[in-house]
């Protein structure tokens, strides 16, 4: 923070271009913009010869104007996930990596590592790295659809048997006995340690499948049960995706898709000319086609036509592909089907199965050529892992999740400066920083200043101090008509310089920087004005800064007098 020299017009900043994210595999750049500042009610009028100072309490004869000035707005970043799972008896090694592993990489979307670097600090970040998403609910489906009431003997332990296996019902309870059966849910305002931990519980119960399932595998058909027949109005999952939320579809296999549409297919009676395990391959022509369920899925995130929006749907999948295909990894969906190993032909050593497009640990995979299609045709940046890697949980979801992990937090740097100078006895600016609310629900506690009627204390010494949000009420939005509570953020306390300007600031809270020191190297690396609030993050207010869904203003007290007549004394 640096003391500003009083002026008597506010001096705009030179525009800064917005900080953009990394490139998504070549082809996907997200650019994270700086909020605007808009000069409300009572900003500044035309120059009239007027003199206008910073005010501390309104003890001036000329009057006081409060200045507001929008700063910053958090949405509320929610995801609905929806994972399909084989569950066949090929598929043991897998459903226990993806038990193991899959609860902890979603915990790494709602606490993403923090970056820190020198690079980061000069672009203007006070925190960098991923941004966490606030709200994640997740259930699980299996690809046991039954055979169509026909008898096959491994089609005959999902919950409605050969009939309709599992229905494409969401599966198991979790363990936290408040969210919904079948549905893992971590949503903001009851996030937090605790809260994450019954959330990685939760989801490890969703994921404690037997490998008993059908072996004609229907992922597609899934889908389709689980988010479109059983979420119509009154079904089981009526509400399980939002409107406001990001849709997720996980589908992970070791099988390609045999969604069928025809019921002759589980005819025991009609020969295909080829064994049992091959019938998928042989009986292709009366599988539904991949189209209708790309485009049915797709309706359900509707954006931009015809395809949707990369933030409104995200399709991973983690099937056979081969491991070294980049084509197939890097998202050339095209040419990944024009690799030889994605060509379906039978095993000359074992004509039940085809030959693999790739073996790993856990056995081989078959060419999953329908699942690939489905996520050229559903998904804008589809991401295909192969499942015969060793990480491809860890790939599947962190590749799959390129929208959050690409967006940095805001960038602080301001557009304009502030007509606001800092006392230059305290370095102390005559504003508030204002956190509104989305709700009227109360301002976070700070567990190092606890407040009552009678005042603010520290609970050990009992000295006076100030939280780091104090509650100063609630008002009215006059766009929704619903009351938002106003949280002042603590302002940090900062030193007057030898050299005019003013010091880090010397406790948490939040501080102006700027303008820029000629003479500093990391100001001549990002010469901008910024707000930066409550620098330590590793303090244990929780959460450390603004609240999904809460908006962010200043508010500053100034005082504006008549003009002096020429000649004239008088003081402003």
């Amino acid at each position: 923070m640096r003391a500003v020299p009083p002026h008597d017009a506010v001096r705009p900043l030179r525009r800064r271009p917005a900080a953009r994210g990394p490139r998504a595999r070549g082809t996907l750049r997200l650019a994270v913009t700086a909020a605007s500042l808009l000069v409300l009610a009572g900003c500044l009028a035309a120059d009239d010869g007027s003199d206008e100072v910073p005010a501390g309490p309104c003890d001036r004869p000329c009057g006081c104007t409060e200045l507001r000035w929008p700063v910053w707005h958090r949405d509320v970043v929610r995801l609905d996930l929806l994972v399909v799972v084989d569950d066949s008896a090929s598929m043991a090694e897998e459903l226990e990596s993806l038990r193991r592993e899959l609860p902890g990489q979603l915990r790494g979307l709602l606490e993403p590592p923090r970056e820190e670097s020198e690079c980061c600090r000069c672009a203007g970040f006070r925190r960098c790295g991923p941004r966490p998403l606030d709200d994640l609910r997740l259930a699980v489906v299996t690809t046991d659809l039954g055979s169509g009431g026909r008898y096959w003997p491994t089609c005959a332990d999902g919950r409605f048997g050969c009939e309709a296996g599992d229905d494409g019902r969401f599966a198991g309870d979790p363990a936290d006995p408040d969210t919904p059966g079948g549905i893992a849910s971590r949503p903001h305002p009851f996030a937090g340690p605790e809260a994450t931990d019954r959330f990685e519980r939760a989801v490890g119960e969703l994921l404690s499948l037997r490998a008993n399932g059908c072996g004609f595998e229907q992922p597609l058909a899934a889908v389709r049960r689980a988010l479109i027949d059983h979420a119509a109005p009154g079904g089981l999952h009526a509400g399980f995706h939002r409107p406001d939320a990001t849709l997720g579809l996980l589908i992970v296999t070791d099988e390609d898709d045999c969604t069928v549409a025809d019921p002759l297919f589980f005819d025991p009676a009609v020969p295909t000319g080829w064994p049992d395990g091959a019938r998928c391959y042989a009986f292709g022509g009366l599988l539904g086609p991949v189209e209708t369920f790309a485009g049915a899925v797709r309706a359900l995130a509707p954006g931009d036509p015809p395809r949707g929006r990369w933030d409104q749907l995200v399709v991973g999948l983690a099937a056979g592909v081969p491991q070294d295909a980049w084509a197939c990894l890097d998202g050339d969906l095209e040419r990944c089907l024009a690799h030889p190993w994605m060509l379906e032909r039978i095993d000359p050593t074992d004509p039940n199965l085809l030959l693999p497009a790739c073996t790993g640990p856990g056995g081989r995979a078959a060419p999953a050529r329908r699942l690939v299609e489905f996520a050229a045709h559903a998904g804008h940046e589809p991401n295909v892992v192969s499942i015969c890697e060793e990480d491809w949980v860890e790939r599947l979801v962190q590749d799959a999740a390129w929208p959050w992990y690409s967006q940095r937090l805001p960038e602080r740097c301001l557009l304009w400066g502030l007509d606001a100078w800092p006392d230059p006895g305290t370095c102390r600016l005559p504003c508030d920083a204002v956190e509104v609310l989305s709700d009227d629900r109360p301002c976070p506690v700070d567990p190092a200043c606890e407040c009552d009627a009678t005042g603010c204390r520290e609970p050990v010494e009992g000295k006076p101090c100030e939280p780091l949000k104090r509650d100063d009420g609630v008002e009215a939005d006059a766009a929704d008509g619903r009351p938002h509570r106003r949280c002042v953020w603590r302002q940090a306390t900062t030193r007057p310089l030898a050299s005019g300007y003013c010091s880090e600031p010397l406790d948490v809270g939040w501080y102006y920087a700027g303008p820029p020191d000629p003479s500093s190297a990391e100001d001549a690396c990002d010469p901008c004005r910024q707000l930066r609030p409550l620098p330590d993050y590793n303090h244990s207010f929780d959460p450390p800064w603004l609240e999904p869904g809460s908006d962010l203003r200043l508010e500053c007290l100034r005082v504006r007098c008549p003009p002096t007549p020429a000649g004239a004394g008088g003081t402003s």
